[in-house]
């Protein structure tokens, strides 16, 4: 496992560099195999990078029609709610982009419950990667948040999700969530085949976070699924107030 930290002093500063980290990764990978395959985060933070990359500055140099965009997590909400991340990413993005609508991936969520939603989007990642039930994908690039409790996708802490290794997507409920508390997320196991794992953190609560992660804490490790994540590369993106 390889993890760079970089540290910025604004968040348009950090949009700047991992818009262009991105443009660069999407090159690199299509230029060598044919394809790129992205997985979005959701929540507000990375609101203003989806934004960024949708400006002609960068979304003119990705091929988008050999980008693939996935979601690490959702709630189980209708897709037109506004609270549901593929809303806030295809406000923030996807509309705005050239990109085939084949090539966008959000969740079933009109399916009868969250079970079933992660066993359709299950089936249709290892359907894209053309592998069978028992193979793991390697996503180009996921990006993730950092929630204030350590959480990171829908990966929250104490939840049973945590310790299923045997599936690449499954369902989540969280506890007094203020929306829903029936979520979909990506398990470790589909995480941490990533080849590459970008951590968006900004706020001196999350990079205090962040710090007791870096420094390998024991108790950190127990406390913050954010520390479960052992992808080949990590990168945290940080703007420490």
């Amino acid at each position: 496992m390889n993890t760079n930290v970089l540290k910025f002093n604004s968040i348009f500063e950090l949009n700047k560099t991992l818009a262009g980290f991105i443009t660069y990764l999407a090159n690199e990978s299509i230029k060598q195999k044919g394809f790129f395959t992205l997985a979005l985060s959701g929540g507000k933070t990375p609101i203003s990078l989806y934004r960024l990359i949708s400006l002609a500055e960068y979304s003119d140099k990705i091929d988008w029609c050999n980008t693939y965009i996935f979601l690490s997590d959702e709630r189980y909400l209708a897709a037109n709610n506004k609270n549901s991340n593929y809303f806030m990413a295809n406000e923030a993005l996807i509309s705005k982009i050239s990109i085939p609508e084949e090539n966008v991936f959000s969740y079933n969520t009109n399916l009868i419950n969250i079970l079933d939603v992660s066993l359709d989007y299950e089936r249709r990642i290892l359907e894209f990667f053309k592998l069978n039930n028992n193979d793991t994908p390697s996503f180009d690039l996921i990006l993730l948040g950092l929630g204030n409790d350590g959480h990171t996708a829908s990966l929250f802490p104490a939840n049973e999700a945590l310790s299923v290794n045997n599936r690449l997507v499954a369902p989540v409920t969280q506890p007094g969530a203020d929306i829903t508390p029936e979520r979909i997320t990506f398990t470790y196991r589909l995480i941490n085949n990533a080849q590459n794992v970008v951590f968006i953190v900004t706020g001196e609560h999350k990079y205090s976070i962040f710090k007791e992660i870096k420094e390998n804490n024991k108790e950190a490790s127990l406390k913050y699924p954010a520390a479960g994540v052992n992808a080949e590369n990590i990168f945290w993106y940080l703007v420490e107030n």
